[in-house]
């Protein structure tokens, strides 16, 4: 598995990361896996990690730049990332995540992108979000940084979401 060095936004510190920043994100992630597949999550206990890279088969990242900046993954195994696509497709037995998952995978980040921007967006920041899927590529940030997780649970498996947001300096 080759790590891919990408162009991640991290914050350094995380002295003003506030629930109303992840939140978005959470809510957006249950609605979209509840319209996709019917399969709600559950959010796990919060806590304090330090990061400097991301290893996991199927990760969806999301860049959040504007009055906010940073960076959110979703994390899965490739067991659970199957399953979870399984329901989007309303049953559908999926083997491998060929071309058929990696659209619904895809879908699944777009709407949860457009959902958190959009919440983000009532909240008052100017942001864009943006997402892309990462299959077995892993990420490697340029040093340690520090993440609040949040493990979620679904019927499909569990997910990590790790999140990196900050107000940026005005």
């Amino acid at each position: 598995m080759a790590i891919m060095e990408a162009e991640i936004i991290c914050v350094p510190k995380l002295v003003d990361v506030d629930a109303e920043f992840v939140n978005p994100f959470l809510t957006a992630a249950h609605e979209a896996l509840v319209s996709l597949g019917g399969a709600p999550a559950q959010r796990g206990e919060l806590a304090l990690t330090m990061q400097d890279e991301f290893s996991d088969d199927v990760m969806v990242e999301f860049q959040v730049e504007g009055e906010l900046r940073g960076v959110v993954f979703f994390c899965m195994d490739e067991e659970t990332a199957k399953r979870s696509v399984s329901a989007i497709l309303r049953g559908i037995i999926v083997e491998e995540i060929d071309e058929m998952a990696q659209s619904s995978l895809e879908e699944f980040s777009i709407r949860v992108s457009e959902k958190a921007k959009r919440q983000l967006l009532k909240l008052g920041y100017k942001v864009n979000v943006r997402s892309r899927l990462l299959l077995k590529e892993g990420a490697r940030l340029p040093d340690f940084f520090p993440f609040l997780t949040v493990g979620l649970t679904t019927r499909c498996g569990e997910m990590l979401a790790f999140f990196n947001i900050s107000r940026t300096a005005r």
